[in-house]
């Protein structure tokens, strides 16, 4: 149960500043001070324009003209700009108008409750003693009638409310992205839009979490200026009352159609949705026409519900409900179950006496209870799919990236960065780590794996994160086809990069991070690195400090006859470091790397840097030798 915080009043707008009048005493004894100067008289003031010559008299109409022409339409865009604050204000906050546009220099206030007490983040428990009723203390239709106003209001006085749902896992990593993004997004459509007759209407992700952890963390999300201003909306109540024949993930989506969409219109987007652009513009010409707008499904002739806007009905929360029944009997993705109350597969079809499946299938069509439906175009709002079975597809007019398929949360969300479609969560961009990098990994499959391991050594005790290169060529594997011998795959489809991460504490971005967080570059040769020790001696070196050099490239490893590299110790934590399974085939698409979802194991802790550089120290010395020795 929340606590009720007292009511407080609340507006978006800046504070007005006051300015004391004049009163009717002032100075010593309330007397008040003479004028210094007297204004003149009307009458003086036309007798001294008609003593004047005929050419003051031509120049002062000029100035008169010019401040009429410049300063006139200035006033009135003054006031203008006054009304249009005025005009989209609402005891919830503004949801448009340029009043509510937010610069960095504002300090706004940090706010974590609405104005009736109703935490931003809460787990909204049960009231006490309420055995036989498990439902939230707060339902989620009050929960967003407390925070963005009552259905009731116009809907430009509303805002989109997105709603998501996430674990702990996704509050850290997708759902945190999106977050930042709808925070950016604020920003960049007030200003773009602010000035329009409607306004803009602000977009809100409310995050129903599935843990508590989930609620904690989305407390802690920030605005789009890194600034902590009270926290992202997390509403929790859904965990409580879940009957046993639904999922975990599935309950949350199915309840709050169910409970909202009879009053008011919602946007829902899955976490392993991992945007680039503005969807807006795409939708809201669409919002106008259909009762549903919705992603592409390109493996069945169905639609993606997760990325879906739904306009408020009875129709569509009974649709819903419907789907719900479904479940109770017989547990199936509520995917599934919509697509098939509404009819979408025959529908689809195609009517022309061709073959009916084809794809595309339709893109409009009218559900069996007759709400409107539109498909979104798949190369503008994309799926995962597209990098296994359309590869050639471009990227560069895609809105989104949905990961409809992968093999964990992790992998999911480095692909989606690698693909670049990751917003600048908590500095990812504008404040980049020291980097280490390597020029390229083609060798065997043991040589790439003692390379890898190498590379994670040496950012290990460097403090430096790992800039991999974007793929990995294995001259032992085949290829799967006949335009080269030697397979070649993607890092993420080479090693299970982001549970390495994770399991060694070692950072790992993406190979594209560079494009996007310019960095300076120096080179580190392994040919003149005879030992593991001489390598970390090197990377401690006062021209290797992060200052000097915030990325570390390792150099000419596949130099001939100086891959001794192969043969160092090097630390048991990487013991269970390898390559993704069977990389002899393709990847799929929840098959981006076999074996990742076991994740990485790890035995033991990394050694001291004093102990990591004495491993293989005599291999070193037997080498320097050696080398020493075919000199002479």
């Amino acid at each position: 149960m929340y606590t009720k915080l007292p009511s407080e009043p609340h507006s978006a707008r800046s504070p007005s500043v006051s300015i004391a009048l004049p009163s009717g005493r002032g100075g010593r004894g309330g007397q008040l001070s003479p004028p210094r100067s007297r204004s003149p008289a009307p009458g003086s003031f036309a007798d001294s324009l008609t003593k004047l010559p005929p050419r003051a008299k031509r120049l002062l109409a000029l100035v008169v003209a010019l401040v009429i022409v410049v300063g006139g339409p200035l006033a009135l865009r003054s006031g203008i700009r006054q009304r249009d604050g005025l005009e989209y204000e609402s005891p919830f906050g503004t949801f448009g108008g340029l009043d509510e546009r937010v610069t960095s220099v504002q300090k706004p206030p940090r706010r974590t409750a609405a104005n009736d007490g109703t935490p931003r983040a809460g787990l909204f428990k049960p009231l006490a003693g309420a055995s036989s009723n498990l439902n939230p203390s707060v339902s989620l239709s009050s929960f967003l009638e407390s925070h963005f106003g009552p259905p009731t209001l116009p809907r430009r006085q509303q805002p989109h409310v997105w709603l998501t749902m996430a674990d702990a896992t996704w509050a850290r990593t997708g759902t945190a992205a999106l977050h930042t993004f709808v925070e950016r997004l604020n920003v960049e459509r007030r200003a773009r839009y602010g000035r329009s007759k409607d306004g803009v209407r602000d977009t809100k992700l409310v995050v129903m979490c599935l843990d508590e952890e989930c609620v904690e963390t989305v407390s802690k999300y920030k605005d789009a200026y890194g600034r902590n201003t009270g926290g992202g909306y997390a509403y929790a109540g859904y965990m409580h009352n879940r009957p046993q024949q639904i999922l975990e993930s599935t309950w949350p989506k199915l309840a709050a159609f169910i409970e909202v969409l009879h009053h008011r219109d919602i946007f829902f987007v899955d976490s392993d949705v991992a945007f680039r652009y503005d969807p807006y513009p795409y939708m809201e010409s669409l919002l106008e026409t259909y009762d549903i707008v919705a992603q592409e499904n390109d493996s069945w002739d169905h639609f993606n519900t997760g990325w879906m806007w739904i306009r408020s009905s009875q129709t569509a929360a009974d649709a819903w409900n419907e789907v719900l029944q479904m479940d109770m009997k017989q547990t199936s993705r509520d995917q599934n179950n919509f697509n098939e109350v509404l009819g979408t597969a025959l529908l689809r079809q195609h009517r022309d006496g061709g073959e009916p499946r084809r794809k595309p299938l339709l893109s409009d069509f009218t559900a069996k209870n007759g709400l409107k439906v539109h498909v979104l175009d798949d190369n503008v709002f994309r799926s995962h799919h597209f990098e296994i079975d359309r590869p050639y597809a471009g990227r560069d007019r895609s809105v989104y990236v949905h990961m409809t398929c992968g093999d964990d949360t992790l992998t999911k969300v480095f692909v989606a960065k690698a693909q670049g479609f990751w917003g600048d969560v908590d500095g990812y961009y504008s404040q980049p780590p020291p980097l280490l990098t390597v020029e390229h990994l083609t060798a065997t499959s043991e040589d790439v794996k003692q390379l890898m391991k190498i590379l994670l050594t040496a950012a290990h005790y460097s403090n430096r994160t790992i800039l991999p290169p974007s793929h990995a060529t294995f001259l032992d594997v085949p290829s799967t086809t006949t335009s080269s011998a030697h397979s070649t795959r993607r890092i993420y489809s080479s090693f299970p990069i982001p549970h390495l991460g994770e399991a060694l504490g070692v950072g790992i971005v993406e190979p594209r991070y560079l494009a996007l967080a310019a960095r300076e570059l120096a080179g580190g040769n392994l040919r003149h690195t005879a030992s593991l020790g001489s390598l970390l001696s090197l990377l401690s070196q006062p021209s290797f400090s992060t200052s000097s050099a915030p990325t570390v490239k390792l150099i000419n490893f596949d130099w001939p006859d100086s891959q001794h590299w192969r043969f160092w110790r090097l630390p048991r934590t990487l013991e269970h470091v390898t390559t993704c399974q069977a990389l002899e085939e393709l990847p799929a698409c929840d098959a981006i790397c076999r074996g990742s979802r076991e994740g990485v194991r790890v035995e033991e802790p990394w050694p001291s840097f004093e102990l990591a550089s004495a491993l293989g120290e005599d291999e070193g010395h037997e080498w320097e030798e050696q080398e020493e020795a075919e000199e002479g």
